[in-house]
Parts: structure tokens; sequence; C-alpha cells
């Protein structure tokens, strides 16, 4: 059990720098398999029932619901969306970059000291801690202990979030520049990895199978609920996320994974305008950024459609555009 303490807790060395403040420990060792329960299908059921006795009413259903066929991001034009689309990747993240400061946190936070044999445990596996709770005031370290806990599931899992439809203009507004960027339609999903939010007025409690002492599939589910569940105040967004996770702890916040081939590429409706203002504005970013999105766009045959207002109350339709027509359309003054 010793070897499952040295993973929670992330070795529970503090490391100070030559001020004494704190800069965080590092993961050593890893000892449960979460990817493999991540991927299999009764770890939704398991969710969708452990979610059902927290609080009935929460639509846990959406977890045996069938993954769609076609999932949706939208994001800014940047060298990094033309890094993915050349290398055909989407970018995982940490969930500790996340805008939602409770995302893939444990919902109730402890402490070692609460436990007795926790406590003697780090003890056992760091040499020092008991020097390092002598050097720092209790509700110090308490603190730093606390948060890392809290914290913990953000070191083992990396994601990747999705929605269900391109034509949300909220959407654009809040992660396509305001318009002024692309969404990407992807295809062909890894379906074992992808799991939709489900989203509760309260995040569900999951604080009495966080236990590393005690059933092992228990604690993952624990892990997973982490990320999987939201406040329902984050429920118009639809998500679905891709999932990857990893034992040890991750050394980057962010990489490129496959999880999914792209479908289409959507521009904005300010799309074409914008590049207009940055062709006359700014004609090196123009250059580093537009023309090597369109020309990659070429390369891998992408269908390439733009997003228009319909006049029904200004929802959100597209049509087919080629890359010479998106040229021709930027060169009109």
């Amino acid at each position: 059990m010793l070897e499952v303490i040295r993973s929670l807790f992330s070795y529970i060395l503090l490391v100070y720098n030559e001020e004494n403040h704190y800069t965080g420990w590092s993961i050593r060792e890893g000892v449960f398999v979460i990817i493999d329960f991540i991927g299999r299908q009764e770890s939704r059921k398991e969710a969708h029932k452990f979610i059902k006795n927290f609080d009935s009413a929460i639509k846990s259903e959406r977890l045996l619901e069938n993954v769609p066929e076609k999932l949706y991001r939208y994001t800014s034009l940047n060298e990094y969306v033309l890094d993915n689309i050349e290398k055909k990747e989407v970018t995982v993240t940490s969930p500790i970059l996340f805008n939602d400061t409770f995302d893939t946190r444990w919902p109730k936070e402890f402490l070692p000291d609460d436990n007795p044999k926790i406590d003697s445990d780090i003890g056992e596996l760091v040499p020092c801690y008991e020097k390092r709770r002598r050097d720092v005031k209790d509700d110090e370290l308490g603190k730093l202990v606390q948060k890392s806990l809290v914290d913990f599931p953000t070191r083992i899992f990396r994601v990747a979030c999705f929605t269900t439809t391109e034509s949300k203009d909220t959407f654009w507004g809040m992660y396509a520049d305001n318009s002024k960027g692309i969404c990407i339609g992807y295809k062909d999903l890894k379906k074992d990895y992808f799991y939709p939010i489900v989203y509760s007025e309260v995040k569900v409690d999951t604080s009495k199978i966080s236990d590393p002492y005690g059933d092992q599939d228990k604690f993952k589910l624990a892990l997973l609920l982490s990320t999987i569940n939201k406040k329902k105040d984050w429920s118009a967004e639809e998500e679905w996320r891709f999932l990857l996770a990893y034992d040890w702890g991750w050394n980057d916040e962010r990489f490129g994974a496959t999880p999914a081939s792209i479908d289409c590429i959507y521009l904005g409706e300010e799309f074409i305008e914008h590049w207009k203002e940055q062709k006359k504005r700014a004609k090196e970013k123009y250059d580093k950024i537009l023309t090597p999105f369109l020309k990659k766009i070429q390369e891998q045959n992408i269908p390439l459609k733009v997003m228009e207002k319909s006049l029904h109350f200004g929802n959100l339709t597209s049509r087919s555009i080629t890359i010479k027509e998106v040229l021709d359309l930027i060169e009109v003054d």
C-alpha cells in the first residue's frame, strides 16, 4: 500500500526554493491502471449508477447514450491549430488550465492528517516529512497538502473538449474569437474514450470512494467522476470529452493526440472580413497564419464551409466555399 500512497500524494515531497516558498512536488510512481478502466463500457454504467444513487434527479443517462458520429471544436486560428491540422492531431490539455476552477478536482477537501495510517506511511516514504512539518506552520502545510490532494486528478487526466454542433452563435463568440476563428468538425471518433459531461446543481460527492486503501475500481471511478461531472451552470456547452489518463501523471500540460479525424472546417461569419483587414494591416501575420492554413486544407482535401446568419431569427447556417472563393473575397475592397 505504500506504493499507492507514493503515487496518490505525489511522493508528498514538499519542494522549497531558497526563500522557503512552496514550488510543488513531483510524481514518481504510479500503480493503478486508469486508462483501461475508462475504456470499459461497464465503467459508464457504474458512473451512471453512482450518480443516480447520489441524486436521482441528475440526468446521468447521458452516459449510456451512443457517442455521436461527429463532434466539434471551436477555436481561434493560430499556430497551434496549424500544427494540429498538419499533424492530424487534437491538443489535449490539463484541466488545471480550464476556466472552471472546480474542473477535475476532488469535490470534497481532505487532509492526510485525517488518517493516522496515511500520515505514518508518508513519514516512512519521505524521511524529511517530519522535519518539514516542524519547519512549516501547520496551517500552511495543511493548505499545501490540501491543494495537492484536491488537484490530484488534474495530474492524471489530459482532456480535449468537444460539443455537438457547429452552429451555436454563443460558442462562436466565446471560443472562436467572436466569429473570426473556425470550428473543426471531427469524425471517426475513438468512442471508447469519449464521455459526455453530466451536469448537476452540486458536484457529485465521491469522498466515500476516494480512498486509495479501499476498492481500486471505486477509486478509479472517483477519478473518472471528477472529470465528467460539472456544475449545471455549464450545461449549455453540451460537452463531450476525449479522455487520456496516465497513472504516473503527465509531464506536459498539453500535447497532441489522435482521438478523431477532421471531417470539415467551418469559417466564422467574420473570418473573411478579419483576414481582409489583416492583409492590409498585418501582412506578416497573414502570410504566417492564413496562407499556410489554406494550403494545409488544400493538401489534405478537407471540406471547407463558411457560416452565415439566416434571416430566420438570426440562426447560423453554413455553405460550402472553395479556397479560391475565400481568397477572392479577401481581395474585394
